[in-house]
């Protein structure tokens, strides 16, 4: 007997491959599996003629004749979305803590397309075994790798260039709405829940060049550039914070006053006493916020 395993829940998911060892040895069976390259639990995808599946032939099995994994994101249509993890996450956190669950009609109506990628927070700011030089040289990789690599990466799914949305929470806002600040020609949204925005509590005193642009309250405090200044009006600039348990408010608070006092336009938003620093929240948030800024058709 032929059998095809497949799943939405990846390749490397335990279940599956433990199933097709089980079906393996059964005499008779031959087992083939084509299954995604990681979590896709929750997604929707579209097959088109500018952004293809692909088929990475060339892993392995247990007890598989052949297995082949493929390629997707988070939607198949709409506004490319970049999360940016928090503190020292990986590109599967949205899905772990549900988020891409929580936004999943909106993912599916093509209102949204999401890209995920690593942090590398305990690499860089928050690295303590070297010292704030190296660290603030390692954030400037970090946004090199966005625009070099990640970007053309998100333009090529897409079928080509498109405005792109910048959220995170936690530091992972940070990325988020310095990102956007850095890169406004091609990032036109930012959502930035329960963030971080002054870096120089990971720079134990140290200071320099680098380290000034990769601090949105003190370059942002300076943004008189017409030129500049003209791109940020047509951005969609979101600072979120609630008020509740671990939430650090001041940061946000911040660099609001900081906008308000140049004069560039964005919407803070500060939620009730209630409201945590932490994953439920953020998925209510997402949940009204997505909508508001990406409307559909």
């Amino acid at each position: 007997m032929n059998i095809l395993v497949s799943n939405d829940d990846g390749i490397q998911a335990e279940g599956m491959r433990v199933l097709v060892k089980a079906l393996a040895a059964i005499p008779g069976n031959n087992v083939y599996v084509s299954a995604p390259d990681g979590q896709r639990s929750a997604c929707g995808h579209g097959i088109t003629m500018t952004a293809p599946i692909m088929v990475d032939d060339s892993v392995s099995v247990d007890g598989a004749v052949w297995a082949q994994a493929l390629s997707g994101t988070h939607g198949h249509w709409g506004v490319p979305v970049l999360y940016f993890p928090t503190a020292s996450a990986d590109f599967e956190e949205l899905e772990r803590f549900g988020m891409i669950g929580a936004l999943s009609d909106h993912i599916e109506s093509g209102r949204i397309k999401i890209f995920s990628i690593n942090s590398v927070n305990d690499w860089s700011l928050d690295n303590e075994s070297v010292g704030p030089g190296e660290r603030i040289w390692r954030q400037e990789l970090y946004d090199r790798y966005i625009i070099d690599e990640v970007v053309p990466y998100i333009f090529s799914n897409c079928g080509g260039p498109l405005p792109v949305a910048a959220v995170g929470a936690s530091f992972g806002a940070y990325h988020a709405v310095n990102t956007l600040f850095r890169h406004h020609e091609i990032f036109r949204w930012c959502i930035g829940m329960s963030g971080i925005y002054n870096i120089s509590c990971f720079l134990d005193g140290y200071y320099d060049e680098r380290c000034y642009f990769h601090n949105p309250v003190s370059y942002i405090a300076n943004l008189y550039d017409p030129n500049i200044r003209r791109s940020l009006d047509s951005c969609n600039i979101n600072i979120i914070c609630g008020q509740g348990a671990w939430e650090r408010v001041h940061y946000s608070r911040e660099i609001h006053e900081v906008m308000d006092r140049v004069g560039i336009r964005h919407n803070f938003e500060l939620w009730g006493y209630d409201v945590a620093h932490d994953w439920p929240w953020w998925k209510v948030q997402m949940r009204q916020l997505v909508p508001r800024l990406f409307p559909l058709g």
